[in-house]
């Protein structure tokens, strides 16, 4: 599932179908429903857990911002919503951080050159 992953949604999905079919065919019922569970609880700590932690390190947001941003813009857009809702986030936060540095400092050079 690591490779197909690299396919937003539906690759860990389709990876995770194969998988369990694979189990289903050769081992049996019991060994599918392992591997099921096995790829939920990986897929859900990826995508909840350490995705958001990675992004919010690489991106200088919260976790959490993470979290609430794919959920409100899957809510609003759906899958469109959820791929754009992180880049959306991060450019909403360095715009509020420029204009807030910029209420806050007034620019030092342009007193200097009036006066």
């Amino acid at each position: 599932t690591f490779v197909s992953a690299f396919v937003p949604i539906v690759g860990a999905l389709f990876a995770g179908f194969v998988a369990v079919l694979i189990a289903l065919v050769s081992n049996g019922l019991t060994d599918a429903l392992i591997v099921l569970a096995i790829i939920v609880v990986v897929q859900q700590l990826e995508g909840n857990v350490f995705q958001p932690i990675l992004q919010s390190r690489g991106l200088g947001l919260h976790a959490a911002v993470i979290l609430l941003a794919v959920t409100l813009g899957g809510s609003l857009s759906g899958i469109v919503g959820s791929l754009l809702a992180v880049p959306l986030a991060a450019l909403i936060a360095v715009v509020w951080n420029y204009v807030r540095e910029q209420l806050t400092d007034p620019p030092e050079a342009a007193a200097t050159a009036d006066g």
